[in-house]
């Protein structure tokens, strides 16, 4: 039988609370951490961070067309189906805003090229085999992933307002002793719009893992760009500078997570062009 080891002294669990800390805080950790499934599609496993569902959704065959879910990133409205049932995404917004889908799903990796494979192959057809693939699908998705990433900054900005007690192990994190590192840079979010005809603009195709990610969304309409912009103006103490009102810079820590990893599931998505 082992012998228990000796306890950890102070230090070393002042070293331990730190690590855990970064580690809560890191997005690649975060995603790297979730559930491994399988790409329906290329039937390559990865991460759940790094794909979404579709699930096949038995509606009347009277609901209007796609127009409000497009514009606001819900599935509340969906296209017209004389059948009534129709694959749709799940999985993209955040559980608080939109209830998970029943039945059985099939996981997507994050790009467009792969759902093109999903209309060219009909895989979905094994979710159902009378089940309609809009040609919307693609657009409802980045509508989403973009939602998701205003919904993850509306959840940060009521965190921080909400009671010091509510949010003392952020601010512990912030207002660390000078004897314990701050915690690092994790990324920064520009609300600059790419320029399509600008190739310095591009989205990068590789992001690197080193840190700090650049994030500068490419949102599905100017109306949700023009909403990010409004959720961000709740969160002063991020910007670079008092004078930038367009770049916010966010620390490694765990509150923060949540909004990287929103933001790298969209660049997963715009970084190729959508084809469907």
């Amino acid at each position: 039988m082992a012998r228990p080891g000796a306890p950890l002294t102070a230090a070393a669990k002042r070293y331990l609370s730190t690590l855990e800390a970064q580690w809560s805080g890191s997005i690649h950790l975060r995603m790297l951490g979730a559930p491994i499934r399988k790409c329906g599609v290329t039937n390559k496993a990865a991460p759940a961070s790094l794909l979404f569902q579709i699930k096949s959704v038995t509606l009347p065959p009277t609901q209007p067309f796609l127009s409000k879910a497009l514009s606001d990133g819900t599935s509340e409205a969906q296209p017209k189906n004389p059948e009534g049932n129709l694959i749709l995404p799940d999985r993209i917004l955040h559980p608080k805003y939109a209830a998970k889908k029943p039945g059985k799903g099939m996981w997507i990796t994050l790009s467009p090229t792969i759902l093109q494979q999903l209309y060219l192959r009909g895989t979905y057809k094994m979710l159902n085999p009378k089940a309609t693939l809009p040609p919307e699908l693609g657009v409802l998705v980045h509508t989403q992933l973009g939602e998701r990433v205003i919904q993850e900054v509306e959840l940060l900005r009521s965190f921080l307002a909400s009671p010091p007690e509510q949010s003392a192990d952020l601010t512990a994190e912030e207002q660390t002793p000078p004897s314990h590192p701050q915690p690092r840079l994790s990324f920064t979010l520009s609300t600059d719009i790419p320029a399509q005809d600008d190739p310095s603009t591009e989205q990068d195709t590789s992001m690197s893992h080193s840190l700090p990610l650049q994030f500068r969304p490419l949102l599905a309409s100017e109306a949700q760009h023009q909403r990010l912009c409004d959720a961000l103006s709740g969160l002063p103490r991020f910007k670079t500078s008092p004078s930038s009102s367009t770049l916010y810079s966010f620390p490694e820590i765990q509150h923060t997570a949540n909004l990287g990893i929103a933001l790298y599931r969209l660049h997963l998505w715009t970084r190729t062009p959508n084809q469907t």
